[in-house]
């Protein structure tokens, strides 16, 4: 059996069909829109603090779920007030618990 290369077929599809979705992206080092990511880890690994900091350095987000088992917990209490406050300020902050 021959070895066959794994092309990226995206890379080869006329523009056509590629659309005209243009993502804001601020910060190249930060994953890029559109992007699904899942942050898993042991108790006290640092989960809430790398989401916590995405969000602050991508800093493109029309929404945010925040889905805890606590949501008292202090880095999830100030992502609350920031966005509440960002929100009243523009007038865009729906907020559901």
């Amino acid at each position: 059996m021959s070895k066959s290369k794994v092309i990226n077929m995206y890379q080869s599809l006329p523009k056509k069909y590629l659309g005209h979705a243009k993502y804001y992206n601020p910060n190249s080092e930060a994953p890029q829109h559109p992007a699904r990511i899942l942050i898993c880890g042991a108790s006290g690994s640092g989960k809430s603090n790398l989401a916590l900091n995405l969000i602050r350095e991508m800093g493109c987000f029309d929404k945010i779920y925040l889905y805890a088992k606590k949501i008292d917990e202090p880095l999830y209490l100030f992502l609350i007030d920031t966005y509440q406050k960002l929100g009243k300020k523009h007038n865009e902050f729906n907020c559901i618990f």
